[in-house]
């Protein structure tokens, strides 16, 4: 077996998916998200949306925004996902202080 130190980063987190899926229970989790909220975030290595917001599994989807801000939020406005289109809120993470702050 290979060690950290002689596997690629992508050997080493498939090895960790491996592992994870291994004790996955969670299967059986209804597809709705149990918190009825959508996470879109962006690619902030320094970010985990779900330990800032403290979401686990079945609880919301977490997308990446894959652009600007409120053209992600307009399409998930947009989406059939959302049954309130005024309830969608967009924040913004301070990498300094770890807060979010709404931003529309």
């Amino acid at each position: 077996m290979n060690t950290v130190f002689d596997m690629s980063e992508t050997d080493q987190l498939l090895e960790n998916s491996a592992t994870y899926a291994a004790g996955f229970d969670k299967g059986d989790l209804p597809m709705p998200p149990a918190r009825k909220v959508a996470v879109v975030a962006c690619m902030d290595a320094r970010l985990i949306p779900s330990r800032v917001l403290g979401l686990e599994e079945g609880d919301a989807p977490i997308r990446n925004a894959g652009g600007v801000g409120r053209e992600s939020l307009a399409k998930v406005r947009a989406s059939a996902f959302v049954v309130r289109k005024d309830s969608v809120r967009g924040f913004i993470y301070d990498e300094k202080t770890g807060k979010l702050s709404e931003v529309c």
